[in-house]
């Protein structure tokens, strides 16, 4: 979901919000999902101490949950 969709779903949710309090919310959303992308990415990094040898995997993997935050 574009930040976009998401504010005009939340228009459509409620639409007696302020655009404000919908900024608030997407900006919310958007750190949330941010930070969980990197706690993901965090795991995979950790999991090379475990198996170093999907260490190329492990920070491939990583890279990629990364760069999903990037678009």
């Amino acid at each position: 979901m574009t930040r976009d969709d998401m504010q005009d779903w939340i228009k459509q949710l409620c639409p007696e919000i302020a655009g404000w309090q919908v900024d608030l919310i997407v900006e919310q959303v958007d750190l949330a999902v941010a930070a969980e992308r990197e706690a993901c990415a965090k795991v995979c990094e950790k999991a090379v101490e475990y198996n170093p040898d999907d260490a190329d995997a492990a920070f491939a993997f990583a890279d990629a949950i990364r760069a999903r935050g990037e678009k």
